[in-house]
């Protein structure tokens, strides 16, 4: 095995306001709850975004921009993975809307796909596709455009090729400003994002030859199947051992005359 090792570098991020008392008084509602809950989706839509602009990195490249995404796509994706020994329960794809659309698109549409099928159905009815190619297909708006008007780089990966470090959760404080009247709302995290699988098809070719040639073989994943019965020809059986009790030493009084 040739270990390899990822640095992921944590920075903080953060965002703050300014709630005057005069705000905060004529208000109905809460709104330092609401400030706090609006700060955290913010901070989560961030790590998200930091994650999805990963999908740069990713060694191979399917489409070129020019064309809408098809389930074609998708399936050759996942031929990718499991070219590279990938287990295909880990996988998943994560698409902007605008391009979850095309595919949905070409999914429901009578002229193209005479043949609906409960894909083309669920689609119809949920408007998510769900499952394809044995995948789970998520949507996110926090893909940033690549440029060009509509077009939105996806993703189709691994769950342990991206990760994220949390060094500091989210974390909301407040800090009294009695000049001004007001409490400054600060919302902080610290957190680092980068890509983990990094294994090149040679490295992964040798170590499978490697493990081919010591005899390590995986026949199936289910651990109950690799078990093997043990064979019992030409295996003495051992005799139980008898347990003797002592006996335990009598005293005898002696009466005399």
């Amino acid at each position: 095995i040739n270990p390899s090792s990822v640095t992921i570098t944590a920075s903080e991020v953060g965002v703050m306001t300014t709630l005057t008392d005069l705000a905060r008084n004529s208000a109905p509602r809460n709104v330092a709850g609401d400030i706090g809950k609006l700060f955290g989706e913010a901070l989560a839509r961030k790590q998200d975004a930091d994650l999805t602009a990963l999908f740069d990195g990713f060694s191979s490249v399917i489409g070129d921009g020019t064309g809408a995404i098809s389930s074609a796509s998708i399936f050759q994706a996942l031929s990718t993975l499991r070219e590279n020994a990938l287990n295909i329960d880990g996988c998943a794809v994560v698409l902007h809307p605008k391009i979850a659309y095309d595919l949905k698109a070409g999914l429901t549409n009578t002229f193209a796909n005479a043949n609906a099928n409960d894909l083309s159905n669920e689609a119809l009815r949920s408007g998510f596709v769900g499952r394809l190619a044995g995948m789970p297909v998520f949507e996110t708006s926090n893909i940033a455009n690549t440029g060009n008007a509509g077009d939105y780089k996806g993703g189709a990966f691994h769950r342990d090729a991206l990760a994220i470090a949390m060094m500091e959760d989210v974390k909301i404080e407040t800090q009294r400003d009695a000049s001004l009247r007001a409490d400054e709302i600060v919302a902080t995290s610290v957190y680092g994002v980068g890509e983990t699988i990094t294994r090149s098809e040679l490295d992964y070719q040798t170590n499978k030859g490697m493990y081919d040639f010591r005899g390590f073989k995986v026949a199936s994943d289910d651990v109950k199947e690799n078990i093997k019965e043990v064979v019992t020809e030409n295996v003495v059986p051992l005799k139980k051992k008898r347990k003797t009790r002592k006996k335990k030493d009598e005293q005898v009084d002696l009466e005399t005359n």
